[in-house]
């Protein structure tokens, strides 16, 4: 399973942190979401939300869950 780093763009040690996250994580990715600071699920919720949607569609293997 993969691990997304959300981060936005108001800090750049936000953008640091998320790619050093998923730099040492198997399949590790990076979703920048413009505008939002250390608060994306209160105020950016859907865009969080479609990227968490989408990162979790590529990762997650075809079939039943176990």
């Amino acid at each position: 399973m993969s691990e997304l780093a959300a981060e936005g763009d108001t800090m750049p040690f936000y953008r640091t942190g998320a790619r050093h996250a998923a730099d040492h994580v198997p399949d590790g990715q990076v979703r920048e979401i413009p505008g939002a600071g250390h608060a994306a699920p209160l105020t950016h919720p859907v865009t969080l939300a479609k990227a968490l949607t989408e990162s979790l569609a590529v990762t997650r293997p075809p079939g039943p869950v176990s």
